[in-house]
């Protein structure tokens, strides 16, 4: 939901306005809407959303003829409790299915969680937070009332200031689209940004990945699978669950930087006995990609900012990701697999009848002024 350079909008109302998913549910309410969540990989960083997963499973919909269009509701950095709140947000505009690529990242047991594009994401979504904190959500209610009495802490005029931050940054996106928009018109394209320059992979100390471990022991205990599962049941939305594709950089008794073999298969083990528990459609992606050492990779991925040229590390950011477009080559085809037999799964009555879907109520839809331009 942002370009490539760092994220400068966080607030969910205007961003998803702006979104295609809304102009979609505004002028095809009828149809179907695939919304895909999850972090950079999901997203496509380091490359251009059109060459995501999202987009291929998109073209994959069309070229199948089916009424039914993908959307990337993706976001730089992982975080369970922040994807809940886009999943939350994306419900005025009438999902049919869920897609949650994730890994065991995006369940870091830390709430608040400091670092700054998560913590602007709350401050900027305050007005959300506070009413989720009188109905907690499910699997999330402990993050959601740290969160919350963190907010508590914050003077009222600097949400304000955030806000008009925000706004700012809404405008000047607007204006840089209207003026992408001028240039598309006038040349009939628009050149999409360079491939980034990729660096050697760099060696890591396996020893450092392990403590790392030991400090996120707690990670199953907060789960957005019981918020998905919620939605599934009492909106009729269908949800895929997907275990996303990690490079393999073994080093000892560790399958990549940031995760360690033991731990890699404990948590595939949870993840599939959970959602089979709650009814959740669920595809491993995990293998989809020959294990390998990689060479090359992305200039920067993960949770850490780029670090000063001399700066010390131990190499603790994001393991080196799979090229974005050969993952959506491989991944896109598998989600679209996943999704045929959603529809017609048995013992679910169809999309409407619970009377949770609105684009099938009579005289629902969203008004002409509700998206942006």
């Amino acid at each position: 939901m942002h370009p490539l350079t760092p994220p400068e909008i966080f607030w969910l109302d205007p961003l998803l306005r702006q979104h295609a998913l809304c102009r979609h549910a505004r002028d095809r309410p009828q149809d179907q809407r695939v919304v895909v969540l999850g972090s950079s990989g999901p997203f496509g960083y380091p490359l251009p959303a059109s060459q995501a997963t999202p987009a291929e499973l998109d073209r994959l919909l069309v070229a199948d003829g089916l009424p039914a269009r993908a959307f990337n509701l993706g976001f730089v950095n992982t975080y369970q409790l922040r994807d809940a709140f886009i999943a939350r947000a994306a419900l005025a505009y009438d999902p049919a299915v869920i897609v949650y690529p994730l890994t065991i990242d995006e369940f870091t047991h830390a709430a608040p969680l400091v670092f700054p594009p998560v913590i602007e994401f709350f401050i900027d979504n305050a007005a959300a937070l506070e009413a989720v904190a009188k109905d907690p959500l499910p699997g999330l209610v402990e993050p959601i009332l740290r969160y919350s009495l963190w907010l508590s802490g914050i003077p009222r005029i600097d949400l304000v200031a955030a806000r008009l931050r925000q706004v700012g940054a809404v405008s000047r996106a607007l204006v840089r689209a209207v003026g992408q928009d001028a240039i598309r018109r006038a040349t009939g394209r628009l050149d999409e940004p360079p491939r980034p320059t990729l660096r050697p992979a760099q060696p890591y100390d396996c020893a450092a990945t392990l403590a790392d471990e030991e400090k996120n022991s707690a990670w199953s205990t907060w789960d957005i699978l019981a918020y998905l599962e919620e939605l599934q049941r009492t909106r009729g939305i269908d949800v895929v669950v997907a275990h996303w594709p990690l490079n393999h950089q073994p080093s000892g008794a560790c399958y990549d930087l940031r995760i360690s073999d033991a731990r890699l298969a404990q948590f595939l083990e949870w993840l599939k006995a959970n959602t089979a528990e709650r009814g959740l459609a669920y595809i491993d992606l995990h293998d989809l990609l020959a294990r390998r050492v990689p060479r090359f990779a992305p200039p920067h991925r993960g949770r850490e900012p780029p670090r000063r040229r001399g700066a010390r590390t131990r190499g603790r950011g994001r393991p080196p990701a799979p090229d974005g477009s050969v993952t959506a080559a491989r991944t896109a085809p598998a989600l679209r697999g996943a999704l045929s037999p959603r529809a017609g799964r048995a013992g679910r009555p169809p999309r409407g009848t619970r009377g949770h879907s609105r684009a099938t109520r009579p005289g629902w839809g969203l008004s002409p002024a509700a998206c942006y331009p």
